[in-house]
């Protein structure tokens, strides 16, 4: 396993140029990007509004270390997941500028899992069905549907054609 740590960045930030309004946050701050069309989802921030009802006693906060696990085999990419530290807690509660350095861990592991597999671990935890589910009844409600427009586009047509052949 290797482990590398690496200053992301540092700079000053404020609350309201970084989060927007107030009314736009809930619980927590998330982010969502792709390696290597693997996605990666992870918490970056959070509000605690714990036994407060009004928004502006809200506290907010950023983490400043981030953990990538990266798991891989031989030299492809398998699996990414993050963790947060609890402990490097960034506060912007108040609206001023706060100086902060962004910190990563890039974690290596081995893993046996082959690239083919990667993507089963989404493919389960999706929304999708799992098992082609056949809907009998909207098929056959379908077919009596355009069974009963044909009739009645064939009963029509059959009028007017008889009504132009008698004459």
């Amino acid at each position: 396993m290797r482990k590398t740590q690496q200053l992301f960045v540092g700079r000053s930030l404020e609350r309201k140029k970084l989060l927007g309004s107030d009314l736009y946050l809930t619980k927590i701050i998330t982010s969502k990007c792709n390696y290597d069309d693997l996605p990666i989802w992870g918490f970056i921030g959070k509000v605690d509004m714990e036994g407060k009802s009004d928004p502006s006693e809200y506290k907010y906060f950023l983490y400043e270390h981030i953990q990538f696990d990266v798991l891989y085999n031989k030299d492809c990419v398998i699996e990414i997941s993050t963790r947060m530290d609890p402990h490097s807690l960034l506060d912007l509660t108040e609206d001023k500028e706060v100086d902060a350095e962004f910190l990563y861990t890039v974690k290596w592991k081995e893993t046996d899992i082959p690239f083919e597999k990667r993507m089963e671990k989404y493919s389960l935890s999706s929304s999708l069905p799992h098992h082609l589910e056949i809907h009998w009844f909207s098929i056959i409600n379908s077919c009596m549907t355009v069974l009963l427009l044909t009739g009645f586009l064939a009963t029509i047509l059959m009028r007017v054609f008889k009504n132009d052949f008698m004459k």
